[in-house]
């Protein structure tokens, strides 16, 4: 199974990702949230993890934070 996190409210993608997908593809800071304010939610059982960041401005200035904050704290 497949998520795609983004176009959706906050609810609806908790609902989706009670399922419990093989696949997801997120913006780092979205996957945080997610990651913090989500019950029951972790990257344990994701097969495979993409992370997307289209905005250019974002890239330098969060992404590489946000990974060294999923890296850190051992999501990834």
């Amino acid at each position: 199974m497949y998520f795609e996190i983004g176009g959706l409210d906050v609810k609806a993608q908790e609902a989706a990702l009670r399922m419990n997908p093989d696949v997801v593809i997120a913006t780092p800071g979205r996957l945080i949230d997610h990651l913090h304010n989500s019950p029951n939610f972790s990257l344990r059982n994701i097969e495979i993890l993409v992370l997307d960041e289209a905005d250019r401005y974002d890239l330098v200035s969060t992404f590489l934070y946000s990974i060294y904050e999923l890296v850190t704290n051992g999501y990834i």
